[in-house]
């Protein structure tokens, strides 16, 4: 893959050169590269390459997300750490669009998807599920990500397994802020104990990740499948509902699945309301409600 950034190049961020050592994004649908880079010392981090200038607020939205996520890292282990950021200009190419730098946190095993993905003899790619301990791990670090992300008034609008990254075998974190929306002042005023739609949609998408997680895909995935979930109530519900679909019961313990089931939320006919309450997660409040908690 041809890139104006090969192996070797340097980038300045701040009055401080870093090396590229890999191209590890490239998405021209969003205007979007990720580079691994290391500093002098050799010290690995990752530099996200944004062409501003596209769009009216590119700029605005580039330098809104490097502080909400800056903002977010300090408080909270469980976000990717932003460090520092740069625009870069090239005023030998008067028409070339700016760039916008912003180097982070790297993570090693790369996004919750590629950790997944395992690759047949045959070459293939499939998804393999994760052990269920690990799986719930990585899940309630997720959930304490989200209660700090919405203490500072913000929604994700984005938990899904391309922005959940793994540092380990026991360790995630909650990344790429690009989408993320702030509450508005109303919002922000509210009871923290209580949710509203947006916090119910950003633990709904972690709920699917948990999901994908424990059985390679996601629970809402299959229509039908979904639709028999939805209508388990009872232990013999549930012992018919895993003899249609196996893998529930293989990947994980029936608590589990008890608690998926208790955490959906089934729609109305609009597909827009909910028709019940769903009570918050206790790691979620937890750094929700409390200011100091980790």
């Amino acid at each position: 893959m041809t890139t104006r950034r090969p192996v070797g190049s340097h980038i300045v961020i701040d009055g401080m050169i870093y090396s590229v050592v890999d191209l590890i994004v490239k998405d021209k649908q969003k205007n979007m590269s990720i580079f691994k880079v290391n500093d002098s010392t050799g010290a690995i981090s990752v530099v996200k390459e944004l062409k501003t200038g596209l769009r009216p607020l590119d700029d605005v939205d580039a330098e809104n997300e490097f502080r909400r996520q800056l903002q977010i890292s300090q408080m909270s282990p469980h976000v990717v750490k932003a460090y520092d950021r740069s625009i870069e200009e090239d005023p030998a190419k008067k028409k070339k669009k700016p760039r916008y730098l912003m180097r982070m946190e790297y993570a090693p095993r790369q996004c919750l998807r590629r950790y997944m993905e395992k690759k047949r003899p045959d070459g293939t790619i499939f998804v393999e599920p994760l052990p269920y301990r690990r799986a719930w791990i990585f899940y309630g670090q997720i959930l304490c990500g989200l209660g700090k992300i919405h203490r500072l008034n913000v929604y994700h609008k984005d938990i899904a397994l391309r922005n959940i990254f793994v540092f380990s075998d026991h360790t995630c974190k909650i990344g790429d802020f690009g989408v993320a929306w702030p509450a508005t002042q109303e919002e922000s005023r509210r009871d923290l104990t209580e949710l509203n739609a947006n916090e119910r949609a950003d633990l709904q998408d972690a709920l699917d990740v948990l999901s994908y997680m424990l059985l390679g895909r996601s629970h809402k995935e299959n229509r039908v499948e979904y639709n028999d979930f939805i209508r388990v109530e009872t232990h013999g519900n549930y012992e018919r509902f895993v003899r249609r679909y196996p893998d529930w019961a293989k990947n994980m313990p029936e608590s589990f699945f008890w608690y998926i089931r208790s955490q959906s939320m089934p729609m109305d006919r609009s597909g827009r309301r909910p028709t019940r309450k769903v009570r918050a997660p206790f790691h979620y409040l937890v750094h929700k409600t409390f200011p100091y908690a980790e």
